[in-house]
């Protein structure tokens, strides 16, 4: 399928359906094994599903494995509880460029409700004086079951 470029609209459908077709793996099965390969730049998804509704809750763009598994061990440690399952869906791409493009169409279409939360910021280090995110001490978002 060939894309205008300078369409913004069909370029933003362009990305959000190969996102949102993108398999999504849950997260208590995530493992190196089900991740990009190292070095692959990407976007991904991370989605909260219950029975057959999915309510995307966050997206992200780099180098999917390193950021995927770093979320992951996040969530996994994290006080926030839900109902449903959380899963992502990882879109590989040639490059970074177009892996942030990906990403902006995900957060302008899906409006996600962690995106600008802090949920996706990089460990700050031991050495800086940061308080915790908001998604680190919040509790779950209003529509998120």
């Amino acid at each position: 399928m060939l894309v205008d470029p300078m369409d913004t609209e069909a370029m933003a459908g362009f990305w959000l359906e190969r996102l949102l077709a993108a398999p999504r793996v849950r997260l208590a099965d995530l493992d190196p094994t089900t991740l990009p390969a190292r070095g692959l730049p990407g976007a991904y998804l991370w989605v909260v599903t219950r029975g057959e509704r999915a309510r995307p809750v966050y997206s992200g763009s780099g180098w999917v494995r390193d950021r995927v598994g770093r979320e992951a061990k996040k969530l996994r440690a994290s006080t926030v509880r839900y109902s449903g399952r959380i899963e992502v869906a990882c879109l590989e791409t040639p490059d970074l460029g177009l892996a942030r493009l990906a990403e902006y169409y995900a957060i302008a279409g899906l409006a996600p409700v962690w995106n600008g939360t802090g949920f996706g910021s990089n460990h700050p280090g031991p050495t800086r004086n940061q308080r915790p995110s908001e998604w680190t001490t919040m509790q779950q978002p209003a529509g998120v079951v």
